[in-house]
């Protein structure tokens, strides 16, 4: 994470996504722009929340990790989001992982300065009830995904979000995530991806290349994927 000192984009960021219309007063000036690049997180879980976020440009993908040490999908964001709602709320530490997909950036807010002076705020209290409602019932349906949807048609879904503009170069898609890590994402094994993978390839969807797998046939995938793990 990096602070970025770059008042001419923060405020055209608040200005695009109307953030200060949340609140009931100009709160821009406690507001500032953070950076982070692909890979990095934004939020852990068990950390404490330092900065409420919006998320405001790039992709990430958000998900638990359970009791026996794995983790799952619970949704993919990409802006407007906000971040560390449901901690502000609850007075908790972080709940979920955040991890930047693409190069990101965030608008925080000091979670001290929320706390005390804007959960009185009756305009950003309706705010934060009604993105609240989304989550839970975003979570609710991918929840569902994962236990009734069958694996291709979650893969399909799953490479599709995590496409960016970086990999849609020359209209191609890249993946290089560790297949381990998927597989715990989606609920599956290791050796079900694996099958499923080779499915893909031969079904002319997928091929190996030299660090990860190249999308050489997308229509298919988008065919499958549906709206699986839709970030509406």
């Amino acid at each position: 994470m990096k602070r970025i000192n770059n008042d001419t984009k923060l405020k055209s960021y608040i200005k695009h996504y109307k953030i200060n219309d949340i609140f009931s007063k100009d709160v821009s000036m406690h507001m500032k722009l953070f950076h982070f690049i692909q890979g990095e997180y934004i939020y852990q879980e068990g950390d404490e929340l330092n900065y409420f976020y919006f998320f405001v440009e790039g992709k990430a993908k958000v998900f638990s990790t359970l009791a026996n040490g794995k983790s799952l999908l619970l949704s993919f964001y990409e802006p407007l989001k906000i971040l560390g709602d449901a901690e502000i709320v609850n007075q908790d530490l972080v709940t979920v992982n955040v991890k930047v997909i693409s190069d990101a950036y965030c608008i925080g807010i000091p979670a001290d300065y929320v706390k005390q002076h804007l959960l009185t705020d009756i305009k950003f209290l309706q705010f934060l009830c009604s993105d609240l409602g989304r989550k839970l019932n975003r979570c609710s349906k991918n929840s569902s995904i994962n236990l009734l949807y069958p694996l291709e048609n979650r893969f399909a879904s799953y490479i599709l979000a995590i496409e960016t503009k970086e990999f849609a170069t020359n209209n191609t898609l890249t993946f290089y995530d560790s297949l381990t890590e998927i597989s715990e994402l989606l609920g599956t094994s290791y050796r079900h991806l694996l099958r499923t993978i080779n499915a893909f390839i031969e079904k002319g969807i997928l091929q190996k290349g030299v660090n990860g797998y190249e999308v050489i046939n997308k229509i298919p995938l988008q065919e499958m994927a549906s709206d699986l793990y839709s970030n509406q």
